[in-house]
Protein backbone atom coordinates (compact mmCIF):
# COMPACT_ATOMS: atom_id res chain seq x y z
CA UNK A 1 0.00 0.00 0.00
CA UNK A 2 1.69 3.15 -0.83
CA UNK A 3 2.17 5.80 1.60
CA UNK A 4 0.28 9.02 2.33
CA UNK A 5 1.82 11.78 1.70
CA UNK A 6 2.44 12.78 5.38
CA UNK A 7 3.79 9.69 6.09
CA UNK A 8 5.95 10.05 3.07
CA UNK A 9 7.62 13.44 4.30
CA UNK A 10 8.32 11.49 7.52
CA UNK A 11 9.90 9.27 6.14
CA UNK A 12 11.70 11.29 4.41
CA UNK A 13 13.10 13.41 7.51
CA UNK A 14 11.41 16.25 6.88
CA UNK A 15 9.77 16.59 10.27
CA UNK A 16 13.09 16.70 11.26
CA UNK A 17 14.33 19.74 9.15
CA UNK A 18 11.03 21.60 10.20
CA UNK A 19 11.79 20.86 14.10
CA UNK A 20 15.38 23.13 13.43
CA UNK A 21 15.73 26.38 14.44
CA UNK A 22 15.43 29.10 12.08
CA UNK A 23 19.32 29.85 13.12
CA UNK A 24 20.42 26.20 12.35
CA UNK A 25 18.31 26.39 8.83
CA UNK A 26 20.85 29.34 7.84
CA UNK A 27 23.81 27.50 8.82
CA UNK A 28 23.13 24.38 6.76
CA UNK A 29 21.50 27.00 3.67
CA UNK A 30 25.40 28.23 3.72
CA UNK A 31 26.42 25.05 2.51
CA UNK A 32 23.77 24.68 -0.08
CA UNK A 33 22.88 25.63 -3.90
CA UNK A 34 19.98 28.35 -4.46
CA UNK A 35 19.00 25.37 -6.47
CA UNK A 36 19.20 23.12 -4.04
CA UNK A 37 17.24 25.70 -1.65
CA UNK A 38 14.85 25.57 -4.39
CA UNK A 39 14.48 21.79 -4.44
CA UNK A 40 13.60 21.25 -1.00
CA UNK A 41 11.19 24.18 -1.67
CA UNK A 42 9.42 22.12 -4.16
CA UNK A 43 9.58 18.78 -2.20
CA UNK A 44 6.63 19.50 0.25
CA UNK A 45 4.33 22.37 1.27
CA UNK A 46 5.38 22.15 4.63
CA UNK A 47 9.42 23.07 3.68
CA UNK A 48 8.34 25.82 1.20
CA UNK A 49 6.68 27.46 3.87
CA UNK A 50 9.71 27.27 6.43
CA UNK A 51 12.10 27.90 3.83
CA UNK A 52 10.22 30.71 2.05
CA UNK A 53 9.82 32.77 4.96
CA UNK A 54 12.92 32.44 6.54
CA UNK A 55 15.13 35.35 5.90
CA UNK A 56 18.31 34.07 7.79
CA UNK A 57 17.97 31.24 4.85
CA UNK A 58 17.71 33.44 2.57
CA UNK A 59 20.49 36.14 4.01
CA UNK A 60 22.90 32.97 3.72
CA UNK A 61 22.33 32.45 -0.26
CA UNK A 62 23.04 35.78 -0.61
CA UNK A 63 25.88 35.96 1.42
CA UNK A 64 27.53 33.69 -0.95
CA UNK A 65 26.74 35.77 -3.67
CA UNK A 66 27.04 39.37 -2.89
CA UNK A 67 28.95 41.93 -1.13
CA UNK A 68 29.51 42.00 2.32
CA UNK A 69 26.65 40.91 4.35
CA UNK A 70 26.43 44.38 6.68
CA UNK A 71 25.84 45.50 2.60
CA UNK A 72 23.14 43.60 2.08
CA UNK A 73 21.62 44.41 5.30
CA UNK A 74 21.26 48.22 4.49
CA UNK A 75 20.38 47.44 0.89
CA UNK A 76 17.24 45.69 2.77
CA UNK A 77 16.70 48.26 5.07
CA UNK A 78 16.77 51.32 2.93
CA UNK A 79 13.69 49.20 1.26
CA UNK A 80 15.58 48.75 -2.07
CA UNK A 81 13.85 45.16 -2.05
CA UNK A 82 10.67 43.84 -0.21
CA UNK A 83 13.02 40.68 1.19
CA UNK A 84 15.86 38.86 1.29
CA UNK A 85 14.28 36.04 -1.24
CA UNK A 86 13.70 38.97 -3.90
CA UNK A 87 17.27 40.26 -3.14
CA UNK A 88 18.85 36.80 -3.58
CA UNK A 89 16.79 36.85 -7.03
CA UNK A 90 18.29 40.11 -7.91
CA UNK A 91 22.22 38.76 -6.98
CA UNK A 92 21.75 35.62 -9.11
CA UNK A 93 20.52 37.58 -12.14
CA UNK A 94 23.66 40.20 -12.16
CA UNK A 95 26.35 38.58 -10.90
CA UNK A 96 27.86 37.14 -14.06
CA UNK A 97 28.05 40.88 -14.89
CA UNK A 98 30.82 41.80 -12.54
CA UNK A 99 34.24 42.09 -13.61
CA UNK A 100 36.60 43.12 -16.34
CA UNK A 101 35.44 44.06 -19.70
CA UNK A 102 37.36 45.67 -22.35
CA UNK A 103 37.31 46.83 -25.54
CA UNK A 104 39.92 47.92 -28.44
CA UNK A 105 43.27 49.05 -27.15
CA UNK A 106 42.39 48.40 -23.60
CA UNK A 107 45.63 50.15 -22.38
CA UNK A 108 43.98 53.64 -23.78
CA UNK A 109 41.33 53.51 -21.41
CA UNK A 110 38.81 51.26 -22.87
CA UNK A 111 38.04 49.29 -19.50
CA UNK A 112 35.40 48.63 -17.34
CA UNK A 113 35.06 47.18 -13.91
CA UNK A 114 31.53 45.89 -12.96
CA UNK A 115 31.13 46.19 -9.37
CA UNK A 116 28.48 46.06 -7.13
CA UNK A 117 26.31 49.00 -5.63
CA UNK A 118 23.55 49.96 -4.06
CA UNK A 119 20.83 47.32 -5.08
CA UNK A 120 22.49 47.43 -8.50
CA UNK A 121 25.65 46.79 -10.72
CA UNK A 122 27.63 49.55 -11.76
CA UNK A 123 29.90 50.04 -14.74
CA UNK A 124 33.00 51.65 -14.23
CA UNK A 125 35.52 52.88 -16.67
CA UNK A 126 39.07 53.31 -15.38
CA UNK A 127 40.24 56.57 -17.03
CA UNK A 128 44.38 55.89 -18.19
CA UNK A 129 46.17 57.96 -15.82
CA UNK A 130 49.81 58.23 -14.78
CA UNK A 131 50.95 56.84 -11.68
CA UNK A 132 53.65 58.12 -9.60
CA UNK A 133 56.32 56.48 -7.68
CA UNK A 134 54.04 54.98 -4.75
CA UNK A 135 51.99 53.25 -7.60
CA UNK A 136 48.50 52.31 -6.24
CA UNK A 137 49.29 53.86 -3.18
CA UNK A 138 49.39 57.46 -4.53
CA UNK A 139 45.70 57.76 -4.16
CA UNK A 140 42.88 56.41 -5.94
CA UNK A 141 42.40 55.90 -9.44
CA UNK A 142 40.38 58.18 -11.68
CA UNK A 143 36.94 56.90 -13.13
CA UNK A 144 33.87 57.03 -14.67
CA UNK A 145 30.26 55.39 -14.51
CA UNK A 146 29.19 53.76 -17.80
CA UNK A 147 25.93 51.76 -17.01
CA UNK A 148 24.54 50.35 -14.28
CA UNK A 149 21.52 48.00 -13.15
CA UNK A 150 19.03 48.33 -10.76
CA UNK A 151 17.26 46.05 -9.20
CA UNK A 152 13.05 46.26 -9.40
CA UNK A 153 10.77 45.65 -6.98
CA UNK A 154 10.45 41.78 -7.25
CA UNK A 155 14.47 41.40 -7.47
CA UNK A 156 14.65 41.33 -11.13
CA UNK A 157 17.22 43.62 -12.62
CA UNK A 158 14.65 45.85 -13.98
CA UNK A 159 16.03 48.98 -14.76
CA UNK A 160 19.31 50.02 -16.99
CA UNK A 161 20.94 53.03 -17.32
CA UNK A 162 23.76 54.07 -19.82
CA UNK A 163 25.70 56.75 -18.39
CA UNK A 164 27.69 60.09 -20.09
CA UNK A 165 27.76 63.34 -21.22
CA UNK A 166 27.38 65.19 -24.26
CA UNK A 167 30.54 66.57 -25.85
CA UNK A 168 28.95 70.48 -25.42
CA UNK A 169 26.94 70.19 -22.56
CA UNK A 170 27.65 70.68 -18.93
CA UNK A 171 25.57 68.66 -17.48
CA UNK A 172 25.72 64.63 -17.22
CA UNK A 173 22.86 62.44 -18.87
CA UNK A 174 21.61 59.10 -18.46
CA UNK A 175 19.53 57.02 -21.24
CA UNK A 176 16.79 54.46 -19.55
CA UNK A 177 16.30 51.22 -20.87
CA UNK A 178 15.82 47.72 -19.84
CA UNK A 179 18.12 44.91 -19.08
CA UNK A 180 18.05 41.58 -21.78
CA UNK A 181 18.91 37.83 -21.50
CA UNK A 182 21.70 37.43 -18.99
CA UNK A 183 23.80 34.23 -19.57
CA UNK A 184 25.30 32.75 -16.46
CA UNK A 185 28.66 32.67 -18.36
CA UNK A 186 28.23 35.37 -20.34
CA UNK A 187 31.54 37.14 -22.19
CA UNK A 188 29.81 39.51 -24.30
CA UNK A 189 28.08 42.80 -23.19
CA UNK A 190 25.85 44.59 -25.72
CA UNK A 191 23.72 47.31 -26.40
CA UNK A 192 20.71 47.01 -28.85
CA UNK A 193 17.42 48.13 -29.83
CA UNK A 194 14.37 46.42 -28.63
CA UNK A 195 11.14 46.67 -30.34
CA UNK A 196 8.08 45.92 -28.55
CA UNK A 197 4.21 47.47 -28.70
CA UNK A 198 2.70 50.47 -27.38
CA UNK A 199 1.09 48.77 -24.48
CA UNK A 200 4.44 47.41 -23.24
CA UNK A 201 6.39 50.55 -23.26
CA UNK A 202 5.99 51.39 -19.37
CA UNK A 203 7.25 47.56 -18.53
CA UNK A 204 10.61 46.65 -17.99
CA UNK A 205 12.10 44.02 -19.89
CA UNK A 206 11.83 41.65 -16.90
CA UNK A 207 8.36 42.20 -15.93
CA UNK A 208 7.00 41.80 -19.53
CA UNK A 209 4.18 38.68 -19.97
CA UNK A 210 6.56 37.15 -22.46
CA UNK A 211 9.72 37.59 -19.95
CA UNK A 212 9.86 35.41 -17.38
CA UNK A 213 7.11 32.93 -16.32
CA UNK A 214 4.31 34.11 -14.07
CA UNK A 215 5.82 35.44 -10.73
CA UNK A 216 4.07 32.77 -8.64
CA UNK A 217 5.82 29.70 -10.76
CA UNK A 218 9.39 30.50 -9.76
CA UNK A 219 10.58 29.70 -5.77
CA UNK A 220 12.34 33.13 -5.78
CA UNK A 221 8.82 34.94 -6.22
CA UNK A 222 7.65 36.37 -3.04
CA UNK A 223 3.72 34.86 -3.73
CA UNK A 224 4.75 31.71 -4.51
CA UNK A 225 1.55 29.75 -4.00
CA UNK A 226 0.96 27.77 -7.12
CA UNK A 227 1.11 24.18 -7.19
CA UNK A 228 4.32 22.26 -7.23
CA UNK A 229 5.83 21.25 -9.81
CA UNK A 230 9.12 19.16 -10.14
CA UNK A 231 10.24 20.57 -13.34
CA UNK A 232 10.82 23.98 -11.67
CA UNK A 233 13.81 22.31 -9.76
CA UNK A 234 16.52 24.12 -11.66
CA UNK A 235 16.76 28.38 -10.45
CA UNK A 236 15.10 30.98 -12.64
CA UNK A 237 17.88 32.83 -14.82
CA UNK A 238 16.59 36.32 -16.03
CA UNK A 239 15.85 35.88 -19.46
CA UNK A 240 12.90 37.33 -22.48
CA UNK A 241 11.05 35.71 -24.53
CA UNK A 242 12.71 33.61 -27.46
CA UNK A 243 14.41 35.60 -29.66
CA UNK A 244 12.68 36.21 -33.30
CA UNK A 245 13.72 35.64 -36.23
CA UNK A 246 14.15 38.65 -37.17
CA UNK A 247 16.28 39.85 -34.15
CA UNK A 248 18.27 43.04 -33.76
CA UNK A 249 21.59 40.85 -34.45
CA UNK A 250 20.45 40.03 -37.84
CA UNK A 251 20.46 43.53 -38.63
CA UNK A 252 23.58 44.93 -40.95
CA UNK A 253 26.04 46.94 -39.22
CA UNK A 254 25.20 49.81 -40.66
CA UNK A 255 21.44 49.35 -39.85
CA UNK A 256 22.25 48.54 -35.90
CA UNK A 257 25.07 51.57 -35.98
CA UNK A 258 22.03 53.72 -36.91
CA UNK A 259 19.35 52.67 -34.69
CA UNK A 260 21.56 53.26 -31.81
CA UNK A 261 22.61 57.10 -33.53
CA UNK A 262 18.88 57.90 -34.00
CA UNK A 263 17.13 56.32 -30.50
CA UNK A 264 19.61 56.99 -27.87
CA UNK A 265 19.71 60.91 -28.20
CA UNK A 266 15.47 60.43 -27.82
CA UNK A 267 15.34 58.64 -24.82
CA UNK A 268 18.56 60.85 -23.13
CA UNK A 269 17.79 62.43 -20.04
CA UNK A 270 19.83 64.95 -18.13
CA UNK A 271 20.37 64.47 -14.66
CA UNK A 272 19.70 67.10 -11.99
CA UNK A 273 22.25 68.56 -9.85
CA UNK A 274 21.18 66.41 -6.72
CA UNK A 275 21.18 63.19 -8.64
CA UNK A 276 24.63 63.98 -10.97
CA UNK A 277 26.41 65.27 -7.45
CA UNK A 278 25.10 61.94 -5.32
CA UNK A 279 27.54 59.15 -4.61
CA UNK A 280 27.55 55.52 -6.33
CA UNK A 281 29.07 53.85 -3.86
CA UNK A 282 29.47 54.46 0.31
CA UNK A 283 32.38 56.77 0.83
CA UNK A 284 32.65 55.29 4.03
CA UNK A 285 31.17 51.72 6.12
CA UNK A 286 30.62 54.50 8.62
CA UNK A 287 28.88 57.28 7.34
CA UNK A 288 25.13 56.23 8.01
CA UNK A 289 23.91 59.33 5.77
CA UNK A 290 25.55 58.03 2.56
CA UNK A 291 23.54 55.09 2.78
CA UNK A 292 20.65 57.69 2.70
CA UNK A 293 21.63 59.67 -0.36
CA UNK A 294 22.02 56.41 -2.02
CA UNK A 295 18.45 54.85 -1.28
CA UNK A 296 17.32 58.26 -2.10
CA UNK A 297 19.71 58.36 -5.66
CA UNK A 298 18.29 55.04 -6.57
CA UNK A 299 14.33 56.22 -5.52
CA UNK A 300 14.59 58.91 -8.17
CA UNK A 301 16.73 57.16 -11.03
CA UNK A 302 13.73 54.93 -11.08
CA UNK A 303 10.55 58.04 -10.74
CA UNK A 304 12.69 60.00 -13.45
CA UNK A 305 12.46 56.99 -15.82
CA UNK A 306 8.81 56.29 -15.02
CA UNK A 307 8.34 59.92 -15.75
CA UNK A 308 9.94 60.36 -18.94
CA UNK A 309 8.97 57.42 -21.47
CA UNK A 310 12.44 55.19 -21.84
CA UNK A 311 10.69 54.13 -25.18
CA UNK A 312 10.51 55.90 -28.80
CA UNK A 313 7.71 55.34 -31.66
CA UNK A 314 9.56 54.45 -34.29
CA UNK A 315 7.26 56.46 -36.90
CA UNK A 316 8.42 60.14 -35.03
CA UNK A 317 11.69 59.42 -36.53
CA UNK A 318 11.81 60.95 -40.10
CA UNK A 319 15.08 58.70 -40.37
CA UNK A 320 13.17 55.36 -39.85
CA UNK A 321 9.96 56.01 -42.10
CA UNK A 322 9.01 53.31 -45.12
CA UNK A 323 9.96 55.12 -47.83
CA UNK A 324 13.44 56.43 -46.14
CA UNK A 325 14.10 52.45 -45.21
CA UNK A 326 13.44 51.22 -48.52
CA UNK A 327 15.52 53.98 -50.16
CA UNK A 328 18.54 52.43 -48.08
CA UNK A 329 17.12 48.98 -49.01
CA UNK A 330 17.77 50.73 -52.43
CA UNK A 331 20.80 51.44 -51.90
CA UNK A 332 22.45 48.47 -50.56
CA UNK A 333 21.22 49.41 -46.84
CA UNK A 334 22.56 52.43 -44.52
CA UNK A 335 26.19 53.83 -43.78
CA UNK A 336 27.03 53.80 -40.37
CA UNK A 337 27.35 57.43 -38.79
CA UNK A 338 30.25 58.87 -36.76
CA UNK A 339 28.00 60.61 -34.05
CA UNK A 340 27.13 57.43 -32.24
CA UNK A 341 29.00 57.41 -28.78
CA UNK A 342 29.05 61.42 -28.14
CA UNK A 343 27.62 60.37 -24.87
CA UNK A 344 30.44 58.95 -23.18
CA UNK A 345 33.05 60.73 -25.23
CA UNK A 346 33.24 63.70 -23.64
CA UNK A 347 33.96 61.83 -20.42
CA UNK A 348 36.36 59.16 -22.55
CA UNK A 349 33.72 56.40 -21.85
CA UNK A 350 32.85 53.45 -23.34
CA UNK A 351 30.10 55.24 -25.14
CA UNK A 352 27.03 53.38 -26.87
CA UNK A 353 28.97 52.67 -29.75
CA UNK A 354 31.62 50.09 -27.91
CA UNK A 355 28.61 48.67 -26.18
CA UNK A 356 26.39 48.08 -29.18
CA UNK A 357 25.52 44.71 -30.68
CA UNK A 358 27.99 42.77 -33.32
CA UNK A 359 27.30 41.10 -36.15
CA UNK A 360 28.64 37.96 -34.57
CA UNK A 361 24.91 36.58 -34.55
CA UNK A 362 24.43 36.58 -38.01
CA UNK A 363 27.38 34.02 -38.81
CA UNK A 364 25.43 31.21 -39.26
CA UNK A 365 21.97 32.36 -39.05
CA UNK A 366 22.09 33.80 -42.55
CA UNK A 367 22.13 36.68 -44.63
CA UNK A 368 21.30 40.59 -42.59
CA UNK A 369 17.67 41.16 -42.47
CA UNK A 370 16.31 44.48 -43.64
CA UNK A 371 15.60 47.22 -41.25
CA UNK A 372 12.28 47.84 -42.47
CA UNK A 373 11.51 44.47 -41.40
CA UNK A 374 12.90 44.58 -38.06
CA UNK A 375 10.75 47.89 -37.08
CA UNK A 376 7.33 45.83 -38.57
CA UNK A 377 7.84 43.58 -35.29
CA UNK A 378 6.74 46.49 -33.18
CA UNK A 379 5.75 50.01 -32.99
CA UNK A 380 8.05 51.28 -29.95
CA UNK A 381 12.13 51.47 -29.82
CA UNK A 382 14.35 51.53 -26.64
CA UNK A 383 17.79 50.53 -25.52
CA UNK A 384 18.22 46.66 -24.15
CA UNK A 385 21.60 45.83 -22.23
CA UNK A 386 22.47 42.02 -23.37
CA UNK A 387 24.80 39.52 -21.86
CA UNK A 388 25.69 36.65 -23.75
CA UNK A 389 28.18 33.68 -24.21
CA UNK A 390 30.43 33.50 -27.48
CA UNK A 391 33.28 31.18 -28.26
CA UNK A 392 36.24 33.96 -28.75
CA UNK A 393 39.76 34.08 -29.71
CA UNK A 394 42.42 35.55 -27.64
CA UNK A 395 45.54 37.42 -28.68
CA UNK A 396 48.56 37.64 -26.27
CA UNK A 397 45.87 37.00 -23.66
CA UNK A 398 43.62 39.74 -24.83
CA UNK A 399 40.30 38.86 -26.66
CA UNK A 400 40.47 39.40 -30.39
CA UNK A 401 38.19 42.82 -31.24
CA UNK A 402 36.98 43.32 -34.85
CA UNK A 403 36.66 47.65 -36.59
CA UNK A 404 32.75 46.36 -37.22
CA UNK A 405 32.40 44.75 -33.60
CA UNK A 406 31.37 47.18 -31.12
CA UNK A 407 31.09 45.13 -27.34
CA UNK A 408 32.88 44.63 -24.52
CA UNK A 409 34.72 41.49 -23.66
CA UNK A 410 35.04 39.84 -20.44
CA UNK A 411 38.33 38.85 -19.15
CA UNK A 412 38.18 35.73 -17.70
CA UNK A 413 39.65 35.18 -14.00
CA UNK A 414 42.37 33.75 -13.53
CA UNK A 415 42.37 31.24 -10.56
CA UNK A 416 45.68 32.32 -8.24
CA UNK A 417 48.15 29.64 -7.74
CA UNK A 418 50.35 28.49 -4.81
CA UNK A 419 53.68 29.04 -5.47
Amino acid sequence: MPLGAEEASASDGVPLLLGLPEDVLGLIARSLRPADVCSLILCCRGLRDALSSSDKVWLALCEGVGPHPAELSRWRDAGAVPSYRSLCRFLLAVAPLLGIWVHQNPELGNVVCVVWGFASVVGCRVIPQELGPLGLDGGPLLWAPVFEVVAGPDGSPAFFFLHGRERDAAADSICAGSVGPIDPACNLLLLEIEVGGAEQQQLPAQLKPQALPHANSSPLSDNSTRKLSRSATSVPRVSTSPQAPLCFRRLAFGDRYRLLELVAPRVRLDLPSHLAEAPLFPRSPSRKDDFTLLAERRLSLIQLQKLHSSCVQHREIDELNPSSCRRCLRAGGSRPSSTLGKTNRANGAASEGSMSSSSSAARGVGKHVHLYEFLMLGDMLRLCLCASKEKLTKYRGWPCTLDHRFALYKLPLQIPVAG
